[in-house]
């Protein structure tokens, strides 16, 4: 495992993707009209179903040449131009989205950190809407055997929609060591500050921010390693981390920010376009702006201490065969 530094992986950042964006796979062969909206459907076998290839002429038109003569991957030679084809589909990706042994390569950007859904029974962690230095074992361990469901579950469902040798990349959210909490803890508690001080002033109820939880766990490498190994359908080719700061913006070499209120308004911007449909369906739409201004003048104060730095997992994964 290998650590290094990085200001903008993949020209991606977290906070700026949401999990229906984050989503990608190549399969063999398809292309889609440019412009044109296809409507996929899922039959009773629950083995989606993609539009129909069309034939002859009309094939050719869409499909490169080297495809329409039947060239395989594994006869284009080395520096040699190969057609990739793309398709978003919607949906979870907890769920099957493509028909068996369909797909080459799929790619996760910042997406697998979120959980399918907030561990039943959270009653310690108060009025904090995620995981803090003061949260039980207990809550730990909750939102860890929620985060092993969920991620077994994403690899046994891909799995099934590769082709034999196919791979993925998975770029997420995690932290360093068991002894720490990670930053996102910091990133969270910085808006749970914010909607407690909506609270003390009326703004907010206090039990609708007792039952606002959110649905994300940042694991160890060894954690998500550990589950690949036991789920059995994937090898590790690779596995690398590195840093990325809060603000998308900020490309200085600097260890400490420069501007902090505007940084706070960059990462709390970043923040809102991920978390915003989670808060305002949980607090009315009507407090965004008053709470995310909040949220951005939070973020000023903390990265005067320094400039926090996400934690990132990249993991290299091939189909077992």
């Amino acid at each position: 495992m290998q650590h290094h530094s990085c200001k903008d992986p993949c020209g991606c950042r977290p906070g700026l993707l949401l999990r229906s964006q984050c989503f990608s796979g190549h399969l063999p062969g398809r292309s889609l009209r440019r412009g044109a909206l296809h409507q996929v459907r899922t039959p009773p076998t629950g083995d989606p179903i993609l539009p129909q290839r069309p034939s002859g002429k009309r094939l050719q038109q869409l499909i490169p040449l080297s495809f329409a003569r039947g060239k395989r991957a594994r006869d284009v030679k080395a520096g040699e131009d190969v057609p990739l084809y793309f398709m978003g589909l919607p949906g979870s990706f907890y769920e099957r989205l493509f028909p068996q042994r369909s797909v080459h390569f799929f790619h996760t950007s910042y997406s697998l950190m979120w959980l399918s859904q907030v561990p039943r029974g959270l009653e310690d962690l108060e009025s904090n809407i995620y995981l803090t230095e003061e949260s039980s074992p207990r809550s730990w361990k909750m939102y860890l055997e929620q985060y092993k469901s969920d991620f077994s579950r994403f690899l046994k469902l891909r799995s099934k929609e590769l082709f034999f040798g196919g791979r993925m990349i998975l770029t997420f959210l995690g932290r360093r060591k068991p002894s720490t909490c990670g930053e996102l803890t910091h990133l969270w508690r910085l808006l749970s500050d914010a909607l407690r001080d909506m609270v003390d002033e009326g703004l907010v109820q206090g039990d609708i921010l007792n039952a606002c939880k959110f649905p994300q766990y940042a694991p160890l490498m060894e954690e998500v390693t550990t589950i690949v190994k036991m789920e059995g359908s994937f090898c590790i080719e690779e596995a690398h981390t590195f840093e990325s700061t809060w603000d998308p913006l900020d490309e200085s070499n600097e260890d400490v920010v420069l501007d902090e209120v505007s940084s706070g308004k960059n990462v709390a911007a970043c923040i809102r376009a991920v978390a915003e449909p989670l808060l305002s369906s949980h607090f009315g739409g009507g407090l965004m702006d008053d709470l995310f201004c909040r949220y951005a003048k939070n973020i000023a104060k903390h990265v005067l201490k320094g400039k926090p730095k996400h934690f990132v997992l990249v993991l290299a994964l091939k189909l077992n065969e």
